[in-house]
C-alpha cells in the first residue's frame, strides 16, 4: 500500500524533539478502506478516521510524496 501522510497544520508530533515535531505522523494504505499506524502500538483505522484526526497532507511511495486535497 502507499504511505499516506498527515497534515502538518491538522497534526504535529507531540515528541518532545523538533525532529519529531516536524515528522508528524504516517500511516500505509492496507486496502478496503484502512490505513495501519503505529502509536505505541499496530492501529488499524478507516481512511475517515485517520484523516478526520490526522488531517490529509499527500499520500506516496518510496520517498515520492503527492499532495493531494
Amino acid at each position: 500500500g502507499a504511505m499516506v501522510y498527515n497534515d502538518p497544520a491538522v497534526y504535529q508530533s507531540r515528541t518532545n524533539d523538533t525532529c519529531g515535531r516536524n515528522a508528524g505522523h504516517v500511516g500505509i494504505y492496507i486496502g478496503n478502506g484502512q490505513i495501519i499506524s503505529n502509536i505505541g502500538g499496530t492501529v488499524i483505522d478507516t481512511v475517515e478516521g485517520w484523516t478526520a484526526y490526522y488531517g490529509f497532507g499527500g499520500w506516496g511511495w518510496g520517498g515520492a510524496v503527492v499532495p493531494q486535497k
